[in-house]
């Protein structure tokens, strides 16, 4: 039996060729500053996880209204949190947005879950200054990325360490 943690992420995942562009440069950063490697996503929509769910059938459920999405970065940024150590922003999307409430509805477990579309490129501690350095270095290698698949991922609670991340288990997925 697979060990379920305290949340549940529905996860964006890059197409192909983007997923392809991502894996690489995540994997490089992770490399070079001590992180985890990881696989490329934005979160859509995350709320304490339930045994009483079917995740597998919310995903096919909200999926079959949704084609895939395309999300316009905006710049690099980084903050103090592990799991946004340093990141691709993206412009707001419509599209995105009624996908996250999708999921909010389907879900029976209430969340705060405050949607700020992002894809995590490195999962480290690092100070600011080395932080503002690497944000300048990283060239966002396409002004779109193209989204078409989703993923239900079982996440602790609070992720602080690459222990946290090796621990999280999918649970469920579904192209658009």
């Amino acid at each position: 039996m697979k060990n379920f943690h305290g949340r549940v992420c529905f996860w964006l995942l890059p197409s192909e060729h983007y997923q392809a562009l991502c894996q690489a440069i995540i994997n490089d950063l992770a490399k070079r500053f001590m992180g985890v490697p990881f696989c490329p996503h934005v979160t859509v929509f995350s709320a304490p996880f339930s045994n009483e769910e079917s995740y597998n059938h919310i995903i096919k459920n909200v999926t079959a209204n949704f084609k895939p999405v395309t999300l316009y970065t905006k710049d690099i940024g980084f903050s103090e949190k592990f799991t946004k150590t340093l990141y691709f922003q993206f412009k707001p999307s419509r599209r995105l947005v009624s996908l996250s409430k999708a999921f909010r509805q389907a879900v029976m477990t209430k969340s705060n879950y405050v949607l700020e579309p992002h894809l995590s490129l490195l999962y480290a501690h690092m100070d600011h200054q080395q932080q503002k350095a690497l944000a300048t270095e990283i060239i966002i290698p396409h002004k779109k990325i193209i989204f078409d698949q989703i993923k239900a991922i079982s996440t602790q609670t609070h992720v602080h360490s690459s222990k946290d991340v090796k621990e999280w288990v999918e649970i469920a997925s579904a192209n658009l």
